[in-house]
């Protein structure tokens, strides 16, 4: 399980898009649903899966919000994990990262 910890200081009627970087040897479990409980939700409205990256988006959180999402180890070794990337989706040079 991959979890993306937001934190925001912006207006709560924002809304986010997070692109996080799969590292090689991982790919993602995209039938996870049964994953997910009342107490570990998913922390998104929509996502988008593509070979490099998962892409999520999220409107107005909080003070605080967490994504989860699930990636499977298919190749043994050592990997660096690059850094999630979080910006306003109709203002895409406001961001930040991790």
């Amino acid at each position: 399980m991959v979890t993306l910890q937001l934190n925001n200081s912006s207006p709560a009627d924002s809304y986010y898009q997070i692109e996080d970087r799969i590292p090689p040897g991982f790919s993602l479990v995209r039938q996870d649903q049964e994953y997910y409980s009342s107490e570990r939700t998913s922390g998104y409205e929509a996502r988008s899966y593509y070979d490099d990256r998962a892409v999520f988006f999220v409107q107005g959180p909080a003070p605080g919000a967490t994504i989860r999402y699930f990636l499977r180890a298919d190749l043994p070794g050592s990997y660096q994990a690059m850094p999630a990337k979080g910006l306003f989706m109709y203002y895409p040079e406001i961001y930040g990262s991790t």
